[in-house]
């Protein structure tokens, strides 16, 4: 039932967050949808916390977007999560995901995750409507290497069109992520502090443009 209510409350305040999300982002968004889509923040805890999820350990289900190595810490076995973003009701975007930790210890495991974004539509001169669409798909595989430190491999294919006839873009790219994980000694040792790393989108360009790094 508690995860149940987790889901209910990430459904209702998604929307509501991802709308308020940083200007600068609509407007790279605008000017190339295409790549700057996975700029954008697919869960409502890191959405209402600025965009910040490198070293959130609590919510592993969306960990792939944002630092895969931060799932070995998890407390759960196994998660999975859907979302949808209608950003400024002009660009929309689906988001799932799921992870599940390997073994009794769960010290290593793999995580997937979809994303389809759709961008404002616009009119051609015959009055015909159409807009710009992209779609990527990521696995990632996460592992504990000491007692307190985890490190993560995601592999992630794009795919864009500028409009609906128009010749399909692919890029491939990979992340690295790091998190480094510790426990501290008061509240019986329920507060703990985590540090983050991930270097993202390390690859290929998308029609000759850089993914956002």
């Amino acid at each position: 039932m508690k995860r149940v209510k987790h889901f209910l409350l990430a459904s209702c305040l998604f929307p509501v967050l991802a709308g308020a999300q940083d200007r600068a982002s609509t407007y790279l968004l605008e000017l190339t949808p295409s790549a700057y889509f996975l700029e954008l923040t697919p869960d409502a805890q890191s959405a209402g916390m600025a965009g910040t999820g490198l070293a959130i350990t609590d919510n592993g289900s969306t960990a792939i977007f944002h630092n895969a190595s931060t799932i070995a810490f998890s407390q759960d076995v196994m998660g999975a999560s859907y979302s949808y973003a209608d950003i400024n009701k002009d660009f929309g975007m689906h988001s799932a995901s799921l992870f599940y930790r390997i073994g009794r210890e769960g010290k290593h495991g793999f995580s997937v995750g979809f994303r389809h974004y759709k961008d404002a539509d616009f009119h051609w001169q015959d009055g015909a409507e159409d807009h710009a669409r992209a779609w990527n798909v990521e696995a990632a595989y996460f592992r504990n290497v000491a007692k307190n430190l985890s490190l993560s491999l995601t592999l992630r294919y794009l795919q864009a069109k500028a409009y609906k006839d128009a010749d399909s873009k692919g890029s491939v790219s990979v992340d690295l992520g790091a998190s480094y994980h510790r426990s501290m000694g008061i509240l019986d040792e329920m507060a703990s502090w985590t540090i983050g790393f991930q270097a993202a989108n390390l690859g290929s360009k998308l029609d000759g443009q850089k993914l956002p790094a």
